[in-house]
This record gives structure tokens, C-alpha cells and sequence, in this order.
């Protein structure tokens, strides 16, 4: 959204960037999208960008209605797959509105490669070119909508393409397939294991694009700091007992898709094929991998229950239950309503709250009314977009960069007990995003310059002697380096408890080159019980959680009572399913200190504006 902002008011190119990556030359097609559609109406750019994610994912309709058609059954079986790819309760979350993101016309434009080349594979000898060429331009436009990812999804199509190879087809389609295959063998190969720096630059680009996308979904990263992969919800993967529920809605509904994959074989075995093994692919990477994958099979879903109701109708039924045939379409239609209606409640009945809503946004517009245009704002990433667009300033990280090394920079002021690391540590990185490796170069070690870094930031008045200790260059007023004073804005929101990754991730030991695992635990409020007198969560009668203090939090109000346990801090916020407890060692963390315990006073933070409910912007003094 922003920028399409920017776009619109002609700033785009003059605009500074306000994160720690290179700005894209192009103004990106759906900012684009947004904003011509804001200029072009009375409509404002935050309404345009509500509601256009669903309005583009329709486009799926058109990859849907032509793969029912190809059963050649009527129009019963496109309506039905349809209708089953529009209720899948994953594609629906993605796609829902307020959701503003490339997904809208993600899925669409990768199936439309497939479309093309099925169509490829079964024309005429004049008209293979042209679908041949219409792939490569889908492949070349999912690229261009979706530069971080759309290349690697488009291969996944080119590999099935070539795996169809042992499908009969024309002598022409073998070869290019056999030599895709070839090409594509290597290309894989010398991506995971081969040396980059001998591939020329823009094949380069990619290869490096894949293996760090590879890396990040597999969470295989080769940083020494705590992976970033676990950090991201879309890349948590699936267990076998969520997968019917988040497909189908319910498992009883894919009961039927084996039957439908063997009526698809039976009816058509290439247009099987092309629906078969992406889906197969795609299951298994949303179980092994990350949940995100599952979207992709979404279409393949649909398809397969429209199959299943094709080999309904092609069984011949009406002679086994002695009706018409008339009669017999009417009892498979009413079949698949009902079934229909299985995944529709599960999305009716879903919650989905926004991520952040109207008041998050009030306090990110706080910084832009209080801040410089020199200012920085220092956040944890997964408000990182949503700063830059209210806050209007240069965040620390964001949704699009998370290397391990830069989540660990972000998350150690959160995590740390000293607030005098936190601003000092702020400070610096602020003013010299790559200061670590600085030190680093000199060292030979990241874990001494870490733990250089975090004596020198906690006791400035120790900055001479450990220069001397660790041999760092004289000609260099580290003084002064080290200390520099930009502008900076701490932003904390209440979901730092959901979001807890930021703890074990800013505790990383240099030493161990470990983090302490699930310093935070999730009370699930339904299934526990809660004495606030004695101080105890109960599990079960055997199984309790013996708290020191107990925090209450409101939209209006922040309480606390304290007990004569040792162990954990728990904190309950009002209207939420689930409750918080932290060990008392790890709640001395700066982020609690300043959303829970000294909102006004902790050292080195001056409050801008503090609600326990929403959370806060301070200045780093």
C-alpha cells in the first residue's frame, strides 16, 4: 500500500526507502493495481486495497470452469469444481477481505501455466508454439507479479511438463521435454550444490533467490543465529489431523477425493496428470514444509471433486437405485450441495480477526506526528509493512527481510534484561544497520563480535579496555562509533505475546551459538483453571503452574497481584481464548519492562503514548 501511495501522489521514485533493502524499480503490479483504481475513483486507496484481494482471486473461476468443462460431462462438473476450489477454507483465508497481498492473483496465474501447457501437449503441430509461448509469458508474468517466489513455483510446472514424458504424446513434445528434464536436472542440482559464484549474473540471481527460499521454508538456513523459518506462521507446517480441516473443511470431505482421482485417470489421463502430481506435491510440502504450500492445491481439490461427481453420473446409477436418469442428476446434485455446505460453515463460522486494526494504526501514525523526517523506528518484524505505511519511517526489519542475522540484531534489545543494551544496541544499528559485520571483519568471529558488542553497549566506560582485549584497530575513535545518536522510535504492540519468537531468537548465546526453546507458554483458558487467589494455574489436578505474580490486562487498565511462588509470570488480557506464562528470569526482558512492569520508567525510554491493551511508542532517549 504504500507504494501505491506513493505512486499516486508521483513520489515514487523520489521517495527515500524506509527498509533495509533495495527499492524495486518498477512500482509493484498490485500497488499499481490499487492505486489507478483510488485515481481513477472517489474510492480511497485503504477501501481499494480491502477489497481487491477477493475481486482478483475470481480470476481462479476461469482456470476452474475450463478444467470441469474438459471432463466433458456438462456444465454440472465446472460448477462443482467451482464451487469446491471458492469454500476450500485455505484458499478462503488467503483470499479473504482486508487481506492485501500477492495471493490474490497468485494461484490463478500459476494455473493458468499449467492450462497453457496441457493445451501444448494436446494441439496441433501449428498451434504447439502458441501455447508453448503463452507458458512462457505466464511464467515470465507470475515472475513480475510475484518477483520473490514466482520463478521457483513456475519450474514446479515446467518439471511436470517434462514429467509427462511418460505419457505417450508427438515426437517434437519428447525431445523438448527430455531436454527440459536435462536442463532442469542440472539446474536443481547445481542450485543446492553447486558454486554460484561461476553462473553468470542474472541466472545467478535466481539460483541464489531459490536456495535462500529453499532454506528458509526447510528451516535448513546456514546463519549460525536461530532460524528465521519458525519465526514465520505460513511456514509452520501442517500435521495430518489439520490438513482435511484446512482443505476441505472437514474430513469426511476427502473421503471422496481418491475416487475422484481415479474417475479423472479414467476419463482423461493427461488433464489427471496435470492435476494429480501438484496436488500429491503440494500435500506433502504443506505437511513437510510449511502450511503455506497448501493454497497451491486448492484448484486440484475442486477438480477432483468434480471428477468424483463425473464418475457418479458415468457409473450409471439410475439402474442400481431404479430411477431416471433425470432423476439420478438431480440426486448427485443435491449430493454435492451438501457436501458443499461442509466447508462453506467451516468458513462462515471462521474467526478471522484483522492483524491490526484502527487503533494499532492511531499509534503508528503517533511516530509520524511526532517524529523528524531523519527519524528510525525500531519494531519487531511482523508490523514492519504496516509502520512504514502509518509510521511513515524506516523500519528496523519487516515481513520481507528476515535473515537470521538481522531477526537476531532486532529481537536482542526486546530480549535482553539491561535497558542500557536496548538503547544502546538500538542507537548503534539504527545509524549502522551492518555493524556487526564490521566487527565481525576484524574479529574473524560473529560470536566475539557479538559478545564484544553486547560488554561494550552494557558499560561504555569499558569501551578502551576491551579494544585493547580484543585487538581492535586504534585508528578508529570507537567512542564515538559506538555510540552514535540518531532519532529512533521503539514501537511494541501486545501481540509481542503471540509473537513471541523475538525471545529465544534475541537470547542466542555466542558462546553455546544456542537459544534457550519456548521461553513462553500458551494457557489455553478453556481447559485450565485459574486461582487468583493462591496464584496458581491448574492444568489438572496433578499438573499445575505456580505464578509470582499474575498481570490483568484491559483496553482501559493494568493490574497485577503478587505471590510467595517462584518460577513464572502469567498475564491474562481480556477477551482473549488464551493466557501467557513466562519464567521470571526471562520476564525481566526489556519488551515486558515496557509493556507490562515500568511503561514510564524504564531507563533510557521516554513514553510517547502507552495503552496496556494496544501497546506503545517510545523514544529512544
Amino acid at each position: 500500500m504504500r507504494y501505491a501511495r506513493e505512486w499516486q501522489q508521483g513520489k515514487y521514485e523520489s521517495t527515500p526507502e524506509l527498509r533495509l533493502a533495495p527499492r524495486p524499480a518498477h512500482v509493484p503490479p498490485l500497488s499499481l493495481i490499487a492505486g489507478a483504481i483510488s485515481s481513477a475513483s472517489t474510492i480511497s486507496l485503504e477501501k481499494v486495497a480491502f477489497y481487491l484481494t477477493p475481486v482478483l482471486a475470481c480470476t481462479i473461476f476461469i482456470i476452474t470452469i475450463w478444467s470441469g468443462l474438459a471432463l466433458n460431462c456438462g456444465v454440472l462438473p465446472a460448477v462443482a469444481c467451482s464451487a469446491f476450489t471458492a469454500v476450500s477454507p485455505v484458499w478462503f483465508a488467503r483470499t479473504r477481505l482486508g487481506y492485501f497481498d500477492t495471493d490474490s492473483l497468485n494461484l490463478s496465474i500459476f494455473w493458468l501455466i499449467a492450462l497453457c501447457l496441457y493445451k501444448a501437449d494436446t494441439s496441433s503441430k501449428k498451434a504447439y508454439p502458441l501455447w508453448m509461448g503463452a507458458a512462457a509469458l505466464s511464467t515470465l508474468l507470475l515472475h513480475y507479479w510475484w518477483p520473490q517466489a514466482g520463478l521457483p513455483f513456475a519450474g514446479v510446472w515446467w518439471g511436470i511438463y517434462a514429467a509427462s514424458i511418460c505419457i505417450p504424446s508427438n515426437k517434437r513434445a519428447r525431445i523438448f521435454k527430455l531436454v527440459l528434464l536435462a536442463c532442469g536436472a542440472l539446474f536443481v542440482g547445481w542450485t543446492l550444490f553447486g558454486a554460484l559464484d561461476l553462473i553468470p549474473s542474472p541466472l545467478k540471481e535466481i539460483m541464489s533467490s531459490l536456495r535462500s527460499h529453499l532454506a528458509l521454508s526447510a528451516k535448513k538456513q546456514s546463519s549460525m543465529f536461530t532460524g528465521t523459518g519458525s519465526t514465520i506462521a505460513e511456514l509452520t507446517p501442517l500435521t495430518f489431523s489439520k490438513l482435511p480441516l484446512k482443505l476441505a473443511g472437514h474430513w469426511i470431505i476427502l473421503c471422496a477425493i481418491p475416487f475422484g482421482i481415479v474417475a479423472a485417470w479414467r476419463k482423461n489421463a493427461l488433464l489427471a496428470f496435470y492435476f494429480t502430481l501438484p496436488f500429491l506435491f503440494f500435500i506433502f510440502a504443506s505437511v513437510a514444509i510449511g502450511n503455506r504450500f497448501l493454497m497451491f492445491a486448492v484448484p486440484a481439490f475442486g477438480f477432483f471433486y468434480a471428477a468424483f461427481l463425473v464418475g457418479l453420473i458415468e457409473f450409471d446409477i439410475s439402474t442400481k437405485i431404479n430411477k431416471s436418469p433425470a432423476v439420478t442428476t438431480k440426486i448427485i446434485a443435491a449430493l454435492f450441495l451438501c457436501l458443499l455446505i461442509i466447508p462453506a460453515s467451516a468458513d462462515v463460522n471462521r474467526k478471522l480477526n484483522p492483524t491490526y486494526n484502527h487503533n494499532d494504526a492511531l499509534l503508528a501514525q503517533l511516530i509520524d506526528k511526532n517524529a523528524s523526517t531523519d527519524a528510525k523506528v525500531w519494531n519487531w518484524w511482523s508490523p514492519g509493512y504496516f509502520l512504514q505505511y502509518y509510521a511513515q519511517r524506516p523500519t528496523q526489519i519487516d515481513g520481507g527481510l528476515q535473515a537470521p542475522e538481522r531477526t537476531f540484531i532486532s529481537a536482542l534489545p526486546f530480549a535482553t534484561s539491561s535497558p542500557v543494551l536496548a538503547r544502546n544496541w538500538i542507537k548503534l544499528f539504527s545509524d549502522k544497520p551492518y555493524a556487526l559485520r564490521k566487527i565481525t571483519n576484524y574479529l574473524h568471529s560473529t560470536p566475539k563480535a557479538v559478545d564484544f558488542l553486547k560488554q561494550a553497549l552494557s558499560n561504555p566506560q569499558s569501551v578502551p579496555e576491551l579494544v585493547l582485549r580484543y585487538k581492535l584497530p586504534d585508528t578508529i575513535n570507537w567512542q564515538s562509533w559506538l555510540f552514535p545518536n540518531p532519532e529512533v522510535y521503539l514501537s511494541l504492540y501486545s501481540d509481542m505475546l503471540v509473537k513471541n519468537t523475538w525471545l529465544p531468537i534475541g537470547l542466542w548465546n555466542p558462546k553455546t551459538q544456542r537459544s534457550p526453546s519456548a521461553p513462553i507458554i500458551s494457557i489455553p483458558l478453556q481447559s485450565v483453571q485459574v486461582d487468583q487467589k493462591q496464584g496458581v494455574v491448574a492444568f489438572s489436578a496433578k499438573k499445575y503452574l505456580p505464578c509470582s505474580r499474575m498481570y490483568y490486562v484491559t483496553p482501559s487498565s493494568l493490574s497485577h497481584d503478587r505471590f510467595k511462588h517462584k518460577g513464572f509470570v502469567s498475564i491474562f488480557v481480556q477477551n482473549s481464548a488464551e493466557g501467557f506464562a513466562i519464567q521470571e528470569k526471562y520476564f525481566n526482558a526489556t519488551a515486558f519492562k515496557l509493556l507490562f512492569v515500568y511503561p514510564s520508567k524504564t531507563p533510557g525510554f521516554t513514553l510517547v503514548k502507552y495503552n496496556p491493551f494496544i501497546g506503545g511508542v517510545w523514544r529512544v532517549n
